[in-house]
């Protein structure tokens, strides 16, 4: 099997890559020197308020090499040691929330308490993990939050996990500077550190106030005492991404299927025989169809997609073309598809008298960690498959009727997208500059999106698996921080 450092196409793709994006033969250096700095250095870190932190890489690698299965591994099971009887708790109880519990359960942690609206979802979250119940309004009261605030600040918790998350919406500010300040102050009176805190939903503006992204190579940043760990886009992480990309297959595909036959025979039957599928259409025929996103832009009322789907681009016929490019998003590294779902296209493509080309990016797969579970994704992979791989992004997208992403379109491969066509992936509209939707608007892009789509139970299928990656890994962070050896956090010297 040639090496990806030795294939002639993926260099030449690197390098001729450049007349589409300035920074694309620079970045590989780049990201070659920061993952061999963030592998082999161990020196402190700045992570904000004039703390350090001194990450062990090797350990933290090794704290992911099991995942998500972490009880199974001794050695695992080892670095985690310091978690047991820690108490930790989880604010938001679906599936990120879940997760966590079970990860910080796992973690030897006896202590779980769970904080949610909804008193069917904290019934459910008690009766597998036990715990104490707190139930909040939606517009939480002052007496709620107090409760809170003390239990926060009690002995009986080191972390928060945070798993709230809204749709197609912004996050809610569930804790301010003001209310970290004063839980670290009452934790330092009584002896205890500051707060560990965890948040999932950073992708959506994060939940707390002051917050913001940072990456597996340095996960925290301080705010007002606190550690908060608040990694973007955890599935794309090249140690999660060979595990997400799995589940993400199996959440989507389905829908590929059905977005393929709407683009080659019209939306309307595809409605017709799915109208759930109308949940994750956010534009179509140069109209926001979702309320959230229409809001956000002060563009209401929104569209229906039954309104908008006149205005939707035509029928293509039986030959349709299917791009999936590889991300140049920062710290993507998830692939839209596995070799076995190309297999599964092109086998079914025919029965529907559909003639599918599956076009694929040179890059797909790079930076992946191995998983155990997960097949090889690697050119050679799929082109066993059927795949046609494509040196250039610009080549790859020319004539692609759907494209298929991990990730929302960034920068200049917009301008490789077809006008007309139909985008399928996480596009988080209401977390991006109007520059996002507008683009979609003005070149009549139906936006197909992950993060809206509901089932006929009203339940998100495809944020469910990116969920359970989420409420996962940020637990592994947290128990990173309970081990000195692995990740040792340090105070300013005057402090």
């Amino acid at each position: 099997m040639a090496s990806k450092l030795t294939d002639e196409r993926y260099i030449s793709g690197r390098v001729s890559s450049l007349a589409e994006h300035e920074f694309t033969a620079i970045l590989p250096l780049k990201e070659i020197v920061r993952k061999a700095t963030a592998t082999f250095t161990h020196g402190d870190i700045d992570c904000g308020e004039g703390h350090t932190v001194r990450i062990d890489r090797q350990k933290m690698e090794k704290l992911y090499s099991a995942f998500p299965a972490v009880a199974q591994d001794d050695a695992v099971k080892e670095l985690l040691q310091p978690a047991q009887g820690k108490g930790v708790v989880i604010w938001g109880a679906g599936n990120v929330g879940l997760n966590a519990a079970e990860n910080v359960k796992q973690m030897g942690a006896t202590n779980v308490a769970f904080i949610d609206i909804s008193d069917a979802v904290l019934t459910n979250a008690a009766a597998q993990y036990g715990g104490e119940k707190i139930a909040v309004s939606k517009n939480i009261t002052p007496a709620e939050k107090e409760r809170i605030m003390s239990l926060l600040a009690s002995d009986k918790v080191h972390a928060l996990n945070i798993g709230v998350l809204l749709p197609g919406d912004k996050a809610p500010q569930l804790l301010s500077r003001e209310d970290l300040t004063r839980i670290n102050t009452q934790r330092a009176e009584k002896g205890l550190p500051a707060l560990i805190i965890a948040d999932a939903a950073i992708d959506q503006g994060g939940c707390v106030e002051g917050e913001k992204a940072t990456t597996h190579d340095c996960p925290i940043r301080v705010i007002a005492g606190s550690p908060v760990i608040s990694v973007a886009n955890v599935p794309g992480s090249r140690y999660t991404a060979g595990y997400a990309s799995k589940l993400l297959q199996e959440a989507t595909l389905d829908d590929l299927k059905k977005i393929i036959l709407a683009t080659a025979f019209g939306w309307d039957k595809v409605f017709a025989d799915d109208p759930t599928l109308k949940t994750a259409i956010n534009t179509m025929g140069g109209k926001i169809t979702y309320p959230k996103v229409s809001e956000v832009f002060n563009q209401n009322p929104s569209s229906t997609v039954d309104e908008a789907v006149d205005g939707a681009p035509k029928p293509v016929g039986k030959k349709v073309k299917l791009a999936i490019p590889a991300a140049i998003k920062a710290f993507e590294h998830r692939a839209g598809i596995l070799p076995t779902g190309v297999e599964e296209l092109l086998r079914w493509a025919p029965t529907q008298g559909i003639d599918l080309e599956v076009g694929l990016d040179v890059r797909l797969g790079e930076g992946i960690v191995p998983t155990p579970g997960v097949e090889e994704i690697s050119t050679e992979a799929y082109e066993r498959a059927g795949g046609k791989i494509y040196n250039h992004r610009h080549e790859l997208m020319a004539g692609a009727n759907v494209l298929h992403f991990t990730k929302e379109p960034q920068g200049d491969e917009l301008q490789y997208i077809e006008p007309g066509s139909a985008v399928h992936t996480y596009f988080h509209y209401t977390g991006f500059p109007e520059k996002l939707v507008k683009w979609a608007l003005d070149k009549n892009i139906t936006s197909v999106a992950f993060e809206t789509r509901e089932d006929a139970q009203g339940k998100l299928p495809c944020l469910k698996p990116m969920s359970h990656v989420d409420g996962r890994s940020n637990t592994l962070i947290i128990g990173a921080l309970f081990n000195p050896e692995i990740m040792e956090l340090k105070k300013p010297s005057n402090s």
